[in-house]
């Protein structure tokens, strides 16, 4: 039987189920909570999930290398669900091309963006010349 709150953790950190549940349970708070802020993008599910997997694993003293036991299996699972997307694409191809230059000018934004905040953040924290 289990005495303390540690040794609780420490039976659920063997468990390689234990990433997938901790995964899935953020996922679904971020979820809610977009829900509830209307379907914000700001509030992305996926942003809030990864921060409260983060402060969790920090609060609780688990390591990365120990959620990632099971956490790595929903890693292992988005390379099919990628693949998986091929259909629908597949059968909305007419709606994609009608749309080409609209997906042309958010990806070229984006990934201006991306790269310019990167590099932003690398300067902001004193990161060196070369690697900027």
């Amino acid at each position: 039987m289990v005495t303390s709150l540690g040794a609780a953790v420490s039976l659920l950190e063997q468990n390689p189920v234990f990433g997938v549940t901790i995964t899935l349970g953020a996922y679904e708070i971020g979820s809610w909570i977009q829900r509830h802020c209307g379907g914000s993008p700001l509030a992305n599910p996926v942003l809030i999930s990864i921060t409260l997997i983060v402060a969790g694993l920090e609060l609780a003293g688990i390591s990365y290398d120990t959620y990632l036991r099971g956490g790595g299996l929903v890693r292992f699972l988005l390379g099919p669900a990628t693949v998986a997307l091929a259909l629908p694409i597949y059968l909305n191809a007419d709606r994609i091309r009608g749309a080409a230059l609209g997906i042309f000018a958010g990806v070229t934004v984006g990934a201006t963006v991306a790269c310019a905040s990167a590099v932003g953040i690398a300067w902001l924290m004193g990161a060196p010349d070369d690697l900027l």
